[in-house]
């Protein structure tokens, strides 16, 4: 038995246009969604980058504030407070005034703060040009920007690029609030006996509000204090001093820094009691560099007059930043289902379509098959009716054709009606417990006339003693009838014409009915497809056989109802062999 060619059924015209209509869909839809979908994974990157660089400015501000204080605090100090003991802060090697000589103030580290005194230039000048604090004001009255942001560590927001460039501004007020006013003589400087200049100018035309930012000014008083500069000697070491100039007298007044203990103390003020704690490690150094295998990696420098040092910053993924597990996931779903999802769509299509084009097929065949035998009846009938067959033998003949015709008729017709019935459900099953090897023989001697024409052999193979098996005897019969006229008509090429029906027990499960042929057999991929209905293996306008597709659907479906299963392969020799199974009777 066999379905035809061993090519699969080409294409129709409307398969044709659905599959460009979907490869277009498919683009249009894919290509903006993967887009979006890029773009979704690049803004949460760049949000979950932007939410660490957010809390690495905001820990740089920290620093920034820190150092702010530390130099607020050392430029109010009096200047008659180096003449006695100042205690040094934890980072600070020791405090120093020199002129032509230098003296270490008690309570420093006096043989560090010497070394380092040592390789740095003493004279006046080393400081090169000078911005003045005036004595016009009280010290209360200086004024200073607060530094730092407002922004609390735990509470960075989903900023920009745009906006994080505003968080980082404790040096940048530092800076600013150095030269923003005047300052006075704090508590132990000596007053100023006249708030005029050398050449008359009151303290109103020092420049545009009141600033002294670039030029000495000179005053009839004894006193000007010049701005704190800071001086990198060494990689540890940073001099922090300032200039006090006192009629013909000038000195130079200032502290030792030691870089790590500083960078320590920056860091344990700035991390102390902050949520990113356990996250970040801050270093302080005079060229920081991004650490080696940081999760995400910060440098800063800071602003004058701690220019000359900055800070690096080793950020782990924080627990509070934008969790990408969503996104990500969400996007490969999207991106998985939607080709699914248009696969799964265009299945469905197909199979409409197909199936549409099987019954327009299964049309053009049942209006085939219809007209022929028709035709042939009418023919015959005519000729016996006009008197033109006077020979009583021919006469036979002509009848016994009219006859086949009309059995061949009347079985397609009642194919398709039982076809029907089954789809719609309203097939009756009248089962009745017997020997399944009698259907074969019935179908042997029901066929075996119309076999024997086609030039077939059908041989039964029904041993004696099979277990009986509960089956509606009628569709029984139909089905091995069909297996057998589709084996005579696919095989009638073959050199074996003999179509084997065998029936087999199945241990004590059940019964197998085999028919196989000599064929050609059907290529493995319609294998699958050989029970649908409508199914043939050539399109309809060029198929050789004569058939509409409703057989083996016909078959299955029998079967199906009788709680058995039906199966196909090619049988090894050639020819295909069909293998229906029955329960016993319980």
């Amino acid at each position: 038995m066999s379905v035809d060619v061993d090519s699969p059924a080409p294409e129709g015209g409307r398969l044709r246009r659905l599959k460009r209509r979907f490869r277009w869909a498919a683009v249009i839809l894919l290509v903006p969604l993967v887009l979006l979908v890029g773009r979704a994974v690049w803004g949460v990157e760049i949000e979950y980058g932007a939410h660490h660089e957010a809390v690495a400015r905001r820990l740089f501000d920290e620093m920034e504030r820190g150092l702010t204080e530390i130099l607020r605090t050392q430029e109010r100090r009096p200047v008659a407070a180096y003449a006695g003991r100042i205690e040094p802060a934890p980072y600070v090697l020791g405090y120093f005034e020199f002129d032509d000589g230098h003296r270490v103030l008690p309570g420093s580290d006096a043989a560090a703060t010497l070394a380092v005194l040592e390789r740095h230039p003493r004279r006046p000048e080393a400081l090169g040009d000078v911005a003045w604090l005036a004595p016009s004001q009280p010290a209360e009255n200086l004024v200073w920007l607060a530094p730092g942001s407002t922004v609390a560590h735990n509470a960075v927001p989903n900023v920009s690029k745009l906006s994080l460039s505003s968080l980082n501004r404790s040096g940048s007020d530092r800076r600013v609030g150095r030269f923003a006013g005047s300052v006075g003589e704090p508590d132990g400087w000596p007053r100023a006996a006249s708030t005029r200049n050398s050449a008359g100018a009151g303290a109103d035309e020092q420049g545009a509000g009141g600033q002294n930012s670039a030029r000495p000014d000179v005053y009839s008083g004894r006193l000007r204090v010049s701005l704190m500069r800071a001086t990198r000697l060494d990689t540890e070491h940073l001099v922090l001093e300032r200039m006090v100039s006192e009629g013909e007298r000038t000195r130079i007044q200032g502290l030792v820094i030691s870089v790590p203990r500083l960078g320590r103390m920056l860091a344990e003020r700035t991390l102390l009691g902050s949520p990113v704690a356990d996250f970040a490690a801050l270093k302080v150094s005079d060229d920081p560099q991004i650490p080696d295998g940081a999760a995400h990696g910060f440098t800063h420098r800071f602003a004058e007059p701690f220019d000359a040092l900055g800070a690096s910053l080793a950020l782990a993924p924080l627990p509070d930043a934008v969790d990408r597990g969503w996104v990500y996931g969400l996007g490969l779903g999207l991106l998985a289902l939607a080709p699914l999802g248009l696969f799964a769509l265009y299945r469905m299509s197909a199979v409409t379509v197909r199936f549409a084009e099987r019954q327009s097929d299964f049309v053009s065949a049942v209006t085939h098959e219809l007209k022929t035998p028709l035709t042939s009846i009418r023919m015959y009938g005519e000729m016996l009716r006009d008197g033109v067959v006077p020979d009583p033998a021919k006469q036979q003949r002509y009848y016994t054709h009219i006859t086949a015709e009309a059995e061949r008729l009347s079985r397609l017709i009642g194919n398709v009606l039982e076809l029907a019935r089954l789809e719609k459900g309203r097939r009756p099953m009248n089962p009745t417990v017997g020997d399944a090897g009698d259907a074969l023989r019935a179908v042997a001697e029901l066929f075996g006339p119309q076999a024997r024409a086609a030039g077939f052999e059908l041989v039964v193979e029904a041993p004696a003693g099979l277990p009986a098996v509960e089956v509606d005897r009628d569709a029984l019969v139909q089905v091995i009838f069909n297996l057998v006229d589709n084996a005579v008509k696919y095989a009638r090429d073959a050199e074996d014409r003999r179509v084997v029906l065998r029936a087999e027990a199945v241990g004590d499960r059940g019964v197998a009915l085999v028919v196989r042929d000599h064929g050609p057999g059907v290529p493995a991929r319609q294998l699958r497809h050989v029970f649908e209905p409508f199914f043939r293996g050539e399109r309809e306008l060029t198929r050789s056989a004569k058939g509409t597709g409703i057989g083996l659907a016909l078959v299955r479906g029998l079967i199906d109802g009788m709680g058995g299963g039906v199966t196909a392969r090619n049988a090894s020799g050639g020819g295909l062999e069909v293998r229906i199974t029955l329960p016993v009777a319980g």
